[in-house]
């Protein structure tokens, strides 16, 4: 989400201007060596399977002879991937999803690995 803000800053060398603008990110959270997986892979919502893992959603894995909905768990999240904590492996096929602008369904693209 984006927000507009106002912040108090020393400008004693004048390199500050008034009407310039700045993009800062507030860390709320940190994960090292972890599995992601692209926020398009992420389904529905389901929070009534929320648990200590994390939060869950429905995503379809790839295997060789057809796609699975799973259930995994969530971590951290930003804008591009999500951490995974339970419920798919390294190596494991996802496929993509996208909101389609003239629809609410989603519409389905090409399958991309999982990535650590």
């Amino acid at each position: 989400m984006l927000y507009d803000v106002l912040i108090d800053v020393e400008n004693q060398d004048r390199q500050l201007m008034t009407g310039m603008s700045a993009q800062i990110f507030f860390v709320l959270g940190k994960a090292e060596n972890v599995l992601l997986l692209p926020v398009t892979a992420l389904g529905e919502r389901l929070p009534k399977e929320d648990d200590n893992q994390g939060t869950a959603y429905r995503i379809k894995e790839i295997t060789s002879q057809n796609t699975v909905e799973k259930i995994v768990h969530i971590g951290l999240k930003n804008r591009r991937f999500a951490e995974v904590r339970d419920g798919v492996q390294v190596g494991s096929q996802v496929q993509l999803q996208t909101k389609n602008s003239e629809k609410t369904s989603r519409k389905e693209r090409p399958s991309i690995g999982v990535h650590l």
